[in-house]
Formats: C-alpha cells, sequence, structure tokens
C-alpha cells in the first residue's frame, strides 16, 4: 500500500513541477507548492517546521500554510477520483482500504498503528513516516502527544471527525488515573461507574475507547467480561506490584517469592530490578500488607488474617487444647496453617521462658505451673563447661534473631543485653562475653561512648552485595557555597552504601537534560527522597515557582500514598522558630531532621529512616499484666 501511495506522491510532485501550458507566476506557485510540500513532510530528508519554510523560501508563514493546504485539497481530490489514476499511476482501492481500517477505529495509539503497518503491510512506520503522515492529513486524521507525564509516552491517532482531540485526551487522562488507582484489574463497566460518577457528560463508549488506546493499559477477558489494568512495569511503586502479585496469587506468600515473580515481570522492561531490602522495607510501610510473625510470608490485611508471633501461635494452641501437649502436636497445629513456617523455628520457641516442659514430654504455658507442680521436669545439673557453651551458643542465635528479625544492621549493645537477660533470663556478663568473642559480631564506640554492635557480613555475602537503597537528595539552588554541601553531602550517603543522586551529578552524566524529567524521575524512581529545606525552598515552594514548584506539587498528591519515603532534613538546628522560616506549610507538621545534631550521633536517625530500620527494639507483649493490691474503703464515720 505505502509503496503505491510513494509512487503517486513522486508521481504527483513531477506533474505539478511541470512548466507546460503554465504563466511564470503560475510555474513559480506550483513549484513552490511542491517544494513546501516535501520540506514540511520531509520526503527528500529532514522534516521542516513552518517557521523553517519560511525561513528557507523567504515567504511568510501564512503562506507556507496555504501552499500545504492546496496541496493537500489536491492530493485528496485525486485519491477519491477514478478520472485521472492513469496519469497518476496509482491504486485507489489499497488507500481507501488502510483508511478505512483506520476510521472504524476510531482512535489508536501510534503504538497500534506501528504493529498494523508491519505486520498488515510488511513495512516500517519509521522508514515512511513522512508519507503516512501525508496520508493522515490528507484525510483529516489528528496526531497528538499529551502534555500531561501520566500520558506522556502516548501518541494518538485519531481518525474520527466527530471526536473533539483535546476532550477526548482529558477522558483518557480520567481513565489512566481510574485505572492506576484499583491496581488489581477494574471490570469495564465499574471503569465506567467509577468515572462517571465524578464526570456524568462522559459516554461510556468514550471511556472504554480510551481504555483501549492507552499504551500503559491492558485488557483481558475472564468468564465473559472485560478487565483493565496498568501494565505491571507501570505501576508506580514496589508495593503496587507486591499488592498485584499477591491479589492474583489468591492466598499469602514469602517475601522472596513476590520478588521474584515481580523481577521475573520487569525482565525486557526499562524498570530497574526490585531489591529484597527496598521491598521488606516499602511493605512495612505500607498498611495494606501484614507480615505473618517473624516468618518472612506476607498476606493483604484485606484478608483479615492476624498478624501473631511464633510465641503466640503456641500460646493460642495450647489454650486451644487445655492441657499439656507433646512437642510434635503443637508443631503440626501450627503447620497445619501456617506451613511456611519452619519446625525448627517453633521448636526453638518452645524452649522460652513463656512455656514449661513437664516430666512426661509435654508442654505448659508458665502460668499454668501451679497445677502441674509435680509434674514439672527437674533440671539436671551438667559440668559448668557445658552450661558455657550451651548458653554461649544460645546467646548467639537469640542475638542473630534480633537483628533478622527486626531487619537490622546494627544494635546497640546495651539493648541486646537488657532484650536477651529479660526473654531468657541470660546472665548480662555472659551476653557481654559471647559478643565480644564471637566473630560474627562487631561492635564499635560511637562519640558518645556508646557501643554498636553489627553483624559482620559472610564470605558469601561480601562477594555477592545487596543493591544499595536508591535515594535522591532534593533541594533549592541558593549559593555556590549552599550547592557545594549538597554535593559533599550526597558524596557522604554514597560512602555510606546509598545509591544517592543529586541534579548536578544526573546532569554532569547527560548532555541534554530535561530538567522536569530529571526531577519527575528523581522521585518518581527513588525508594527514598531527602528534601533539604531552606528559607528559599519554602519561598519557591508556596509560590509554586520553578523546579522546586513542581516538585512541591508533586509530593504533596504522593506523601499520603508513600509516607515512608520521604525525609525531610536540614543543615542547621532545628527549632520551632526555624521550622516556620524553612518548612512549606504543607510539610510543617512533619518531623524534620537536624543533619547538625544528628552528626554528634554518626546520623543514627538519618540513616534508620533511609534503612527504614527500628531504632529501638521493644519487648513482646507478657502474657498478663501485673495485679494490684485493691484497698478496701472503710465504713464512713466521724467518731
Amino acid at each position: 500500500m505505502i509503496e503505491n501511495f510513494i509512487h503517486f506522491i513522486k508521481k504527483y510532485c513531477q506533474v505539478v513541477s511541470l512548466d507546460i501550458d503554465k504563466t511564470e507566476a503560475q510555474a513559480n506557485r506550483d513549484r513552490l507548492q511542491i517544494a513546501v510540500l516535501k520540506l514540511y513532510y520531509g520526503l527528500d530528508g529532514k522534516t521542516r517546521s513552518v517557521k523553517e519554510i519560511s525561513l528557507l523560501k523567504d515567504i511568510s508563514g501564512q503562506s507556507v500554510r496555504t501552499r500545504r493546504s492546496d496541496a493537500l485539497k489536491t492530493i485528496k481530490s485525486l485519491l477519491e477520483s477514478d478520472e485521472q489514476k492513469d496519469i497518476y499511476e496509482y491504486r485507489k482501492d489499497q488507500v481507501d482500504e488502510f483508511v478505512q481500517e483506520l476510521r472504524l477505529k476510531k482512535v489508536l495509539s501510534l503504538t497500534e498503528l506501528k504493529s498494523i503497518i508491519l505486520h498488515k503491510y510488511e513495512t516500517s512506520y519509521e522508514e515512511n513516516e513522512g508519507y503516512f503522515n501525508l496520508i493522515f492529513d490528507v484525510y483529516g486524521f489528528t496526531i497528538r502527544r499529551p502534555i500531561t507525564h501520566y500520558l506522556s509516552e502516548n501518541t494518538f491517532l485519531v481518525c474520527d471527525e466527530n471526536i473533539d482531540v483535546n476532550e477526548f485526551i482529558d477522558i483518557a487522562y480520567n481513565v489512566y488515573i481510574e485505572i492506576e488507582s484499583n491496581i488489581i484489574p477494574i471490570e469495564d463497566d465499574d471503569l465506567i461507574i467509577g468515572i462517571r460518577s465524578k464526570q456524568s457528560k462522559i459516554k461510556g463508549d468514550q471511556i472504554i475507547l480510551a481504555a483501549n488506546t492507552i499504551d500503559e493499559v491492558e485488557s483481558f477477558d475472564s468468564h465473559g467480561k472485560k478487565y483493565f489494568q496498568i501494565k505491571f512495569h507501570k505501576l508506580s511503586a514496589a508495593t503496587d506490584m507486591a499488592y498485584r502479585i499477591l491479589f492474583n496469587n489468591g492466598s499469602k506468600m514469602k517475601l522472596t517469592e513476590i520478588l521474584k515473580e515481580i523481577n521475573h515481570a520487569l525482565v525486557n522492561t526499562p524498570r530497574k530490578r526490585i531489591t529484597k531490602l527496598s521491598l521488606n522495607n516499602q511493605m512495612n510501610s505500607v498498611d495494606k500488607f501484614t507480615p505473618l510473625g517473624r516468618t518472612g510470608v506476607w498476606t493483604l490485611t484485606e484478608w483479615g488474617e492476624e498478624n501473631l508471633s511464633i510465641f503466640d501461635l503456641i500460646t493460642n494452641v495450647l489454650n486451644h487444647f487445655n492441657e499439656p501437649l507433646f512437642r510434635q502436636k503443637i508443631i503440626d497445629h501450627i503447620r497445619k496453617d501456617r506451613p511456611f513456617i519452619p519446625a525448627k523455628s517453633i521448636d526453638a520457641c518452645l524452649y522460652n521462658k513463656r512455656f514449661i516442659q513437664l516430666d512426661n514430654n509435654k508442654f505448659i504455658l508458665s502460668d499454668w505451673k501451679d497445677l502441674y507442680k509435680e509434674k514439672i521436669t527437674k533440671k539436671k545439673k551438667s559440668s559448668r563447661s557445658q552450661r558455657d557453651n550451651m548458653v554461649k551458643d544460645q546467646i548467639k542465635k537469640a542475638a542473630l534473631n534480633m537483628f533478622n528479625e527486626n531487619n537490622l544492621t546494627q544494635i546497640h549493645l546495651s539493648i541486646i543485653a537488657n532484650k536477651l537477660n529479660k526473654d531468657f533470663d541470660y546472665p548480662k556478663a555472659s551476653i557481654y562475653k559471647c559478643i565480644s568473642e564471637n566473630p560474627e559480631f562487631q561492635t564499635i564506640e560511637t562519640k558518645s561512648n556508646k557501643k554498636i554492635v553489627t553483624m559482620k557480613l559472610s564470605k558469601e555475602s561480601e562477594e555477592q552485595p545487596t543493591k544499595a537503597t536508591s535515594v535522591f537528595v532534593s533541594y533549592s539552588w541558593e549559593s555556590e557555597e549552599y550547592k557545594e554541601k549538597v554535593i559533599s553531602f550526597t558524596n557522604f550517603l554514597r560512602q555510606k552504601g546509598f545509591m544517592a543522586d543529586m541534579d548536578v551529578k544526573l546532569m554532569q552524566e547527560e548532555s541534554a537534560t530535561d530538567f522536569n524529567q530529571l526531577m519527575h524521575e528523581g522521585i518518581l524512581k527513588r525508594d527514598k527522597v531527602i528534601v533539604l529545606l531552606s528559607e528559599t525552598y519554602k519561598k519557591k515552594a508556596e509560590n509554586f515557582e520553578g523546579g522546586v514548584g513542581k516538585e512541591y506539587s508533586y509530593i504533596i498528591k504522593d506523601i499520603k500514598k508513600n509516607p515512608s519515603k520521604y525525609i525531610f532534613a536540614s543543615f542547621e538546628d532545628v527549632n520551632t522558630a526555624l521550622i516556620e522560616k524553612i518548612a512549606p506549610i504543607e510539610f510543617s507538621s512533619r518531623h524534620i531532621v537536624s543533619l547538625k545534631k544528628d552528626e554528634n550521633k554518626n546520623f543514627m536517625e538519618l540513616i534508620s529512616k533511609l534503612t527504614d530500620a527500628k531504632q529501638y527494639v521493644f519487648s513482646d507483649v507478657a502474657s498478663s499484666t501485673p495485679i494490684t493490691e485493691q484497698r478496701e474503703i472503710k465504713p464512713f464515720t466521724l467518731k
């Protein structure tokens, strides 16, 4: 088809350029028309704008538009008539078939158009783009690329003259927002109801047309119904991806299973691989997910499954049967509903002080000990070296569990000692000794003389380190001195193991930077965003001025959805008076990290926010509360 059309246009240009039976003015006019046609559509090379053509041909912009319009009318008249087809050597039916197919679709994306051209006509749109655009203009089709960033990767071809292009783009925007907000597939009827409940004037067929046209949206049929959903790699956050994986699976999954499915779905897409640490941190910060104890298994909160520790599960089993139980029966009963919990983990928890083993090897709750005094196992004496080794091994395992279960990389030594002493009655001296002698731990001393314990990486983990948390540092350009301080701060974060970026770093890596895209991707595609507040930042933000204003507008919309993603900080000492000066109104009620104060604590507050690590490890809730003695009220008398 396109070869036939190209031949027709070349023949048309030859015929119109002939000077036979023309005045000099007519000949010059026709030659100019052909020159404008070739330049505008790039038929002999690069496409040129109206302004560029006017400069090249020394004519006005209006004259360029008139010559192009005249050429389009003449070409359309020739294509719709059979009178001169022998002169121009074209097959009208081929072009008609192509145009009719596009009109039936009414609107289609450039991606769909390219697919039709490639598979049906076995040619490339890019190689003949100028000629295809000429066909579209001849028949009044409109190509438009939306300005809104949600649809910025789309290009629409509107082939129905009854469709208002601007109105269709508005509809497409609303459809995209409605489908994206659902995360999971939305039925076509629900999509129509959702949009028309807000804008009743939009017709249902226009909504479905837009949904079928947007590149980021995919559809499928199930049980006689049509569903739409945002393509997986276009979901804005890792938590949205995890939600869809869990929803589609229909039951709880291990974090590693969720991660595996996410990264498999991201293969051959522009999105970067998600790391386990990043996914775990983000899922912990969103209340639509519930971790099942400390097993690494997650469920959707809407499914109503309780988050119980293994201690709670054992307690529930004993309360359920209301009698002493053998170890295996307890394990089997728990694993019947939660097979993902390792038997050895349940077994280890049985020896916590919450439970007591009887002389017949059955277990009871410690609260029941008065009922089974005579059956409680008498502990055998062992040699001191045996006891020491046993305690040392138990302390090591308990300490490792504190790191793993709380997803921490470092804990104060005093916190470890206090918790293990309280939960397991290990002597503090033994805990200090075990930590100092065990090669898996490393103790460092802070400037304030506090000791912090970190886990040493194994050889395997050193060889295969996990991907660092990505961080984007946002700030307002003020002075050269302030910019240098931000550069130094960003480099400090990279030295601490965070994949930190800022505008200066990204601009020097790309020769032609799109500032809006840089800002948008910096916020959207990073795990964390540090916003450095200052008086200039506040002023620009509240006036929605420049990049800061656009960024402020985006954060306001996104922070409710991803509250733990944003960290507000200042290089100065933060107090009430300073907050009024540097914090825009939407940020004024949020916590601001004082980097100057935090430096004295080895930036513990900042790092804990970047890693979503807990600074304090709280004890598990005891199974009973203290009983207070009630005082007797004496009879009233004045004697």
